[in-house]
């Protein structure tokens, strides 16, 4: 055998051998996420919710990632501090409270702005009715959006508005469409169920309009000690999800792949999961630049820091006990999206 040969023959051994070893060390990575149409970049690019080697985290990078639907509040986030998920969702103005309670974790990525999927809908009473009732899930993403309606909308009101706080986006609506309140906070496409089964309703809000495109913003946190140890492989991660992101956001025929495989995984309709991709901007590489302070940008609503800023102060002024406050600069895991380019 020619020297040359036996060189490139041993050369090509090698280099299967540390992309084997490499794909043996990679550990996989467990992602918390919701029924939501906000993390469809990863999931289109993993090819499915479950590892595979269709998956073009693994094809491209070596990567094994699952997506477990953890839509209970209470289940992911014992599932992250058991370490059973090494990603979790959050949304950032919730997070400034809940910060307070998971001390370790960072927010290491924004994932989809909501766009219209969620909606604020009311009977043909709620600006002019004696104490009009409104119901929204306590510390959700709907607490926030009430809050910020009201800023915006006082002077529509003829008497205040009485606060009916509920578990989730789901109760909200029942309550609604049993006539047990004049407007909720819901989630598409409850929405279209409100106003089929309440006469003359309507959506008054939702977060499509321009005071609300920024205002919540889905994310995923991890341990910051995960964070260090895993550089690598995140940025292998984040890389794949913001090529997954492109490939949606241009093209019609990969976002109806894209809503096939959260069919899939979410066991929802496609029709419904085709909406849900719709009804948020799936953020990419530069959204996240500007999200964590790393390119300017003219609307500050844009940078993580107005909202997680606002809505920490407005709950503790609400009366919420934050016990140890962690400022934008304690939970601002940036560094991973800092590495791309």
């Amino acid at each position: 055998m020619k020297k040359s040969t036996f060189f490139t023959l041993s050369l090509l051994i090698f280099i299967f051998l540390l992309y084997s070893f490499t794909i043996k060390k990679n550990k996989t990575i467990n992602i918390a996420v919701i029924t939501w149409g906000g993390y469809a970049g990863g999931q289109y690019f993993n090819n499915g919710f479950e590892h595979s080697k269709k998956s073009r985290f693994y094809k491209q990078y070596g990567l094994k990632v699952n997506f477990i639907v953890l839509d209970d509040y209470i289940s992911a986030r014992e599932a992250f501090e058991n370490n059973e998920v090494d990603l979790m969702w959050v949304t950032t103005t919730e997070f400034s409270y809940e910060s307070n309670y998971l001390k370790d974790a960072q927010l290491v990525m924004l994932s989809s702005y909501s766009r219209g999927g969620d909606i604020i809908v009311a009977n043909e009473y709620f600006f002019e009715k004696e104490n009009p009732r409104i119901c929204f899930g306590e510390l959700s993403p709907g607490h926030t959006f009430y809050l910020e309606f009201i800023e915006n909308n006082k002077d529509k009101f003829k008497y205040e508005p009485q606060e009916v706080k509920v578990a989730s986006a789901i109760e909200a609506s029942q309550a609604f469409t049993s006539r047990e309140v004049d407007a909720a906070i819901v989630w598409s496409p409850d929405d279209k169920t409100c106003i089929e089964n309440v006469e003359n309703s309507q959506i008054i809000a939702d977060t499509n309009d321009e005071h609300y495109k920024y205002l919540i913003s889905d994310a995923l946190v991890a341990k910051e000690k995960f964070i260090k140890k895993n550089k690598r492989q995140l940025k292998k991660l984040l890389k794949g999800w913001f090529q997954g992101v492109e490939e949606i956001n241009e093209s019609d025929e990969a976002k109806q792949y894209a809503a096939k495989i959260l069919s899939e995984g979410l066991l929802m309709p496609v029709d419904y999961c085709y909406n849900a991709i719709n009804n948020v901007h799936l953020c990419d590489l530069e959204d996240n630049q500007i999200f964590f302070g790393l390119k300017t940008t003219d609307d500050k609503r844009q940078t993580g820091k107005y909202y997680y800023d606002k809505y920490q102060n407005k709950f503790i002024n609400l009366g919420y006990e934050i016990k140890e406050k962690r400022n934008w600069g304690n939970v601002r895991g940036s560094s991973i999206v800092q590495s791309l380019k």
